[in-house]
């Protein structure tokens, strides 16, 4: 186990956090990446700009930033209360296993906790192996909703209809 710092993002933390989505775009999109300064304004505007569509928690081991954990509110209409949506949760790779996750989780928990919120949702592949073994150890895994995705060409085909 690594010892672990974890605290919300602050301004300063754009070209960090920036640096690290770089590293999951080198996994998942190594063939589309985004150019560093328009991924740090894009980071910027998301965390820190006139309307603000997400949050963040970094994780800090061995004096640099290794991790973050992406997250909203929502609102869960069944249970009436409010939850923390987890967008996106990354461990760069060198420090996988070493209870950086955890500890971004338990901080997410904590959080969550501490707003009033009654829940943490959140999801991934079915090809993330280390991913679902992490989230199972958790609690009871939700298998009773199937996640959609409506982006590009689906997104404006749907627009245009009245």
């Amino acid at each position: 186990m690594t010892a672990v710092a974890t605290r919300l993002a602050r301004p300063d933390d754009v070209e960090r956090l920036a640096g690290l989505l770089g590293e999951v775009e080198s996994i998942y999109r190594p063939d589309r990446p985004v150019a560093p300064a328009l991924l740090a304004s894009r980071v910027g505007a998301a965390l820190f700009g006139k309307r603000p569509v997400t949050e963040a928690l970094l994780a800090e081991a061995e004096g640099r930033a290794v991790g973050f954990a992406f997250f909203s509110p929502f609102f869960p209409t069944f249970a009436g209360g409010t939850g923390l949506l987890l967008k996106e949760l990354f461990v760069t790779e060198t420090l996988r296993r070493r209870g950086v996750a955890r500890a971004l989780l338990a901080a997410l928990a904590r959080e969550a906790l501490a707003r009033g919120w009654d829940r943490i949702e959140f999801s991934t592949g079915t090809d993330n192996a280390t991913a679902l073994a992490t989230y199972a150890a958790l609690g009871v895994p939700l298998h009773e909703h199937v996640p959609y995705r409506v982006a590009g060409d689906a997104l404006a085909r749907l627009a245009a209809q009245s």
